[in-house]
């Protein structure tokens, strides 16, 4: 909106061009006509709000439309400065009545659509910074932030086109950058992350932050000894960075150069002797050294630091579950799972701590958790169905290896389970005259083809060698083909006897 849709070019100029003596001369005077003096307390407001004085320039804003309440760029100057200051259903409002005025107007809009971001209404702040950049197609600052709209939303694509556009209208926009940089490192696409992370660094080669993150798309993109490179550059950058140092560590503790990550620590906990996830890391080193008490009291230790720290709590469960500690693993599993439910490995570790204490439902219960997370893991598939089957949920076991070997053809286990959960409940004879569904038959003779093929791949060699050698040893077929029976019957049974213990 230009300023001549309330006041000419020239009554602007000549406005601006008083002094402070001279506005306030003229506001004083009865005589002076409102719309001057809504003029001069919009600028007078104006002024304000270059000097950070908002509440004055709200203020101002007001009497301006009190005096002139058509005053389209008042209203909306006044909603930008409310906003400023968190006064968000405010600013909506007074953006209101500027786009009654001045419908057209494209930072109104924009002004508008920050309000509706803070106050959560995503798809209506969306709707207003497209209108806006439909105006302003130029408009990056509404472009950078319709981005973060929709990435709050899960739009990642559709964001990561808004920051694009941001980026070619304005190239050196560094939050743009980062902003497009964390999103291509999300969506998993690496090499473009570095790259734009990269042109990043070209402008502010010393952002620590930029530096830290191009490591962790490096470390991602399995290329550790860059990565270290890149954490490195950051650290001396910034040298008394705790997290920093503790990135490198975590690192470091992934490739098992545990001397290394040792020191590395330590640095970090010479900075602050309390941080919990250095702390936890140590832990995760000790345990991996056969030092199981060592690396306990590292857990405890983080906890008494940071006691709603999920980490801590979680490598202190995985230690005590291979301690084979399963009650004490329980307890921490539930510390760690309380703070944080969003994690699926360790409610499948409580499960297999349950599962060892044959506390089969709730093991199930926490089974099924990690798979409402994570519902592509054929291998809890598999171990909920087991418990299932503990408890003589047979149908309800075979639907879950089902479920597996949907995710996974050719998963041998789960095929071993599904057809001995058939034979002990009579349902395999009935599979195999018919008396199922087609499906049913066809996912049956699907499992044997499996087991035949598994037969003959892992232990029909066997058989023929152990024939082969009766034949040298005696002679006689007869016997090189009893042996070779036997010895099949044996591994057969011992699939059987196993899959009974399970």
């Amino acid at each position: 909106m230009s300023q001549s849709a309330d006041f000419s070019a020239a009554e602007y100029e000549q406005a601006a061009a008083w002094t402070e003596a001279e506005r306030a001369q003229q506001l004083e005077n009865a005589a002076t006509p409102h719309p001057l003096k809504a003029l001069l307390l919009y600028q007078q407001g104006r002024q304000c709000v270059e000097q950070q004085q908002l509440g004055d320039a709200i203020a101002c804003f007001n009497q301006a439309v009190d005096l002139k309440p058509d005053f389209a760029r008042a209203w909306s100057d006044r909603g930008n400065v409310l906003k400023r200051v968190g006064r968000y259903e405010e600013a909506v409002e007074s953006c209101d009545r500027a786009i009654a005025l001045a419908p057209d107007d494209a930072d109104t809009w924009q002004y508008r659509a920050i309000a509706l971001h803070y106050l959560g209404r995503y798809e209506a702040a969306i709707t207003n910074y497209d209108r806006a950049v439909q105006l302003r197609p130029d408009l990056a600052i509404a472009w950078y932030n319709r981005g973060l709209s929709l990435a709050k939303l899960n739009r990642e694509l559709l964001a990561l086109d808004s920051f694009d556009q941001v980026v070619h209208l304005q190239p050196t926009h560094l939050q743009a950058w980062r902003q497009r940089s964390q999103l291509l490192h999300h969506l998993h696409r690496y090499p473009e992350a570095l790259a734009s992370y990269d042109r990043l660094l070209d402008l502010k080669p010393d952002d620590v932050k930029t530096w830290k993150h191009r490591g962790d798309v490096l470390r991602d993109m399995q290329q550790p000894e860059q990565a270290l490179k890149s954490y490195d550059t950051a650290l001396n950058l910034a040298p008394d960075e705790a997290n920093l140092w503790c990135d490198r560590a975590a690192l470091l503790v992934a490739l098992r150069r545990h001397p290394e990550a040792l020191q590395t620590l330590e640095k970090c906990l010479d900075l602050n002797p309390s941080h919990p996830k250095a702390l936890s890391l140590k832990a995760v080193v000790y345990a991996r050294q056969q030092r199981p008490q060592t690396a306990l009291a590292c857990c405890d230790e983080a906890i008494a630091a940071d006691p709603d720290n999920e980490y801590p709590w979680r490598i202190r469960a995985l230690i005590l579950r291979d301690l084979q500690q399963f009650e004490d693993a329980i307890a921490s599993c539930e510390q760690s799972l309380a703070i944080n439910p969003q994690q699926p490995e360790l409610w499948a570790t409580k499960a297999e701590a349950l599962q060892k204490l044959h506390r089969d439902t709730a093991a199930i219960a926490s089974y099924d958790q990690a798979l409402d997370l994570q519902p592509d893991q054929p291998q809890l598939w598999h171990q909920r169905g087991l418990m299932l089957r503990r408890v003589g949920q047979f149908d309800a076991a075979i639907a879950s290896f089902d479920h597996a070997l949907n995710l996974q053809p050719n998963f041998a286990d789960a095929t071993r389970s599904r057809l001995y959960t058939l034979l002990t409940t009579g349902q395999l004879v009935n599979h195999l005259f018919g008396n199922c569904t087609l499906q049913e038959r066809d996912r049956l003779w699907q499992d044997l083809r499996a087991t035949g093929d598994r037969l003959v791949k892992h232990k029909l060699p066997a058989v023929i060698i152990l024939g082969i050698s009766a034949l040298f040893a005696t002679s006689s077929q007869t016997v090189a083909w009893v042996v070779a029976g036997i010895f099949l019957a044996i591994a057969t049974w011992s699939d059987l006897i196993r899959e009974a213990g399970k």
